[in-house]
């Protein structure tokens, strides 16, 4: 609790809203607190970044399916076909199961 009120701190004073930790009083800082949690920015900056997260991760777990397959094709495999469509079946039965 104490440290996320420590950083909430550092932000306020990072973006001007006080001048030093000794600044004001608790309310000064609790209303510094509000206004860095109410800033619209910061939430469509927090949604960006979850979405990237959950984009990047899925297409790791494409990439990662995809990896037998081409080193079945590099090897000429006689079954490259069959082992790329295991790897793209797997994917549903593996993020569900």
């Amino acid at each position: 609790m104490w440290a996320r009120f420590e950083f909430f701190m550092a932000v306020c004073i990072f973006f001007g809203n006080l001048r030093t930790a000794e600044d004001g009083d608790i309310g000064q800082r609790l209303r510094c607190m509000i206004d860095v949690i109410d800033d619209p920015y910061l939430n469509y900056f927090a949604l960006d970044l979850l979405l990237f997260v959950i984009i990047m991760t899925l297409y790791a777990i494409i990439v990662i399916h995809d990896i037998p397959a081409k080193i079945a094709e590099s090897r000429h495999h006689p079954h490259a076909d069959a082992i790329d469509a295991a790897g793209g079946a797997s994917q549903p039965v593996q993020c569900c199961g």
